[in-house]
């Protein structure tokens, strides 16, 4: 089944500012929102190992809002491409993918990841590692959606 063209760009819009909106609520990391419910006390973990309360730096919510935006170009690149008489070449989506397909697949590998920066990642290392792996996908899906948009004739 075909998404019509102005269906596909509201679904690319309310994904965006979903995204938009769960990098400010996980900003602080998942930690920050675990209250023991017996005594009102934050939890505080006590090992370095699994997800850290090191907040998100400025520099890190630029990445990754700039990968949450290239990850919609690529959509919008891909569709319209698509919608051009190009075939999809990423194996993952099918030679004809629907918008929702990919934002499906764009919202798992998005989510897997953060949970593999914020659990992998020493606490030292977590605030760099985070402008690594989303600016690295920021620039990496920017560059594919202005290949698929060169694809069209």
């Amino acid at each position: 089944m075909k998404i019509k063209r102005s269906t596909w760009r509201l679904v690319v819009v309310l994904w965006f500012v979903t995204m938009f909106v769960l990098v400010f609520a996980l900003k602080d990391g998942l930690t920050n929102s675990l209250v023991d419910e017996f005594d009102g006390n934050a939890y505080t973990p006590t090992t370095t190992y699994g997800f850290k309360e090191v907040p998100f730096s400025t520099s890190n919510k630029g990445w990754f809002l700039a990968y949450i935006a290239a990850n919609a170009l690529d959509i919008w690149s891909t569709q319209y491409a698509l919608d051009n008489g190009c075939t999809e070449g990423n194996p993952l989506y099918g030679s004809d993918p629907s918008a929702g397909e990919m934002i499906l697949i764009k919202t798992i590998v998005a989510t897997i990841m953060y949970v593999s920066v914020e659990y992998l990642s020493s606490s030292e290392t977590l605030v760099r590692n985070r402008d690594l792996v989303y600016g690295t996908g920021a620039i990496m899906l920017t560059g594919i959606s202005l290949y698929n948009v060169s694809q069209v004739e």
